[in-house]
């Protein structure tokens, strides 16, 4: 039996992982995918999960689309170095490498020395362990009475996503702001579609009182975390509080739902972090490691990002 099957078929083993390690996950935002598991004592204590593609005749190791967290994760408190060794001697090489491993673990020194550099990712975390009250006191006073005032104006319910409509708006706000937009309707509904299958992800859409759609969000989960995954707005209809009140529905779910953390998956761009910091949450910076091995990929990247 491979370490994929193995893998697979180890139910308790993932149960104790997050959503973005999951097979069915994998599944849906990749194309093809590997694992290695390293044990101690016949007990899996680490595993890396990581996906292959292959790019003008070159073999990649990137981080899916919609994936923010993949790389080596410690089953184990510690983050132990020589099982980290073992785990990489596995890996299989590439001309270009991106992994960003779980942020509870700092693991910049095992693999600046391998040659990886690093650049910083940020996020908002928001502790779901306290009463809802106090939750929500920590929210800035301004934020809040906005959402207060939305609750009362708009209407949001659960609901399936509605891949088209949602695609049109997000792809929409990317080619305003002059972005790259790097989603397609299909990718957009594989991943709904394993998620639902999986009972791991939650829709929210806000109406106004004509029952116009105003928003939609939508959001991963697993045993521990919810995850703000993607958003998009109505561009014809704009209300300025929409989002937020989105937002802290979806805080409100996880609370409710008996989850410890509620993840922003945040941004370092201004607007979307001072929107994002408002609701209280830890600021946590962590790092994304990267190594370039091929000429060829390395003047990709310089020519054509």
């Amino acid at each position: 039996m491979s370490q994929k099957e193995a893998y697979i078929r180890d139910q308790s083993l993932l149960d104790q992982l997050p959503v973005f390690y999951q097979p069915w996950w994998l599944d849906a935002v990749s194309s093809s995918w590997d694992v290695i598991i390293i044990y101690k004592t016949q007990k899996a204590v680490l595993v890396w999960p990581y996906t292959l593609e292959q790019k003008w005749m070159l073999r990649l190791i990137r981080t899916p689309r919609l994936t923010p967290s993949l790389g080596p994760y410690f089953l184990e408190n510690t983050a132990d170095y020589t099982l980290l060794e073992q785990a990489y001697q596995l890996l299989p090489k590439a001309a270009y490498h991106i992994l960003t491993p779980p942020f509870s673990k700092d693991l910049s020194a095992f693999f600046e020395k391998k040659g990886y550099t690093a650049f910083s990712k940020r996020t908002y975390l928001i502790d779901l362990k306290p009463e809802l009250t106090a939750i929500s006191a920590a929210v800035e006073k301004k934020r809040m009475k906005l959402i207060q005032k939305a609750a009362k104006e708009l209407l949001v319910t659960e609901t399936q996503l509605d891949v088209p409509l949602f695609n049109q708006w997000l792809s929409g706000t990317f080619e305003r702001q002059g972005n790259k937009y790097a989603l397609t309707p299909e990718f957009i509904a594989a991943a709904d579609q394993a998620a639902r299958a999986h009972h791991a992800c939650l829709c929210l859409e806000v109406r106004d009182t004509k029952g116009n759609i105003l928003g939609i969000q939508w959001f991963l989960y697993d045993r521990s975390s919810m995850y703000y995954m993607l958003s998009a707005i109505n561009p014809e209809l704009k209300h300025s509080s929409a989002a937020a009140l989105l937002l802290w529905t979806a805080i409100c779910k996880a609370k409710e739902l008996g989850l410890d953390y509620f993840d922003f998956e945040g941004s370092s761009i201004p607007g979307i972090e001072f929107f994002f910091k408002s609701f209280g949450g830890m600021r946590i910076d962590y790092p994304v490691y990267s190594r370039t091995r091929s000429v060829i990929w390395k003047w990709k990247q310089k020519i054509l990002g």
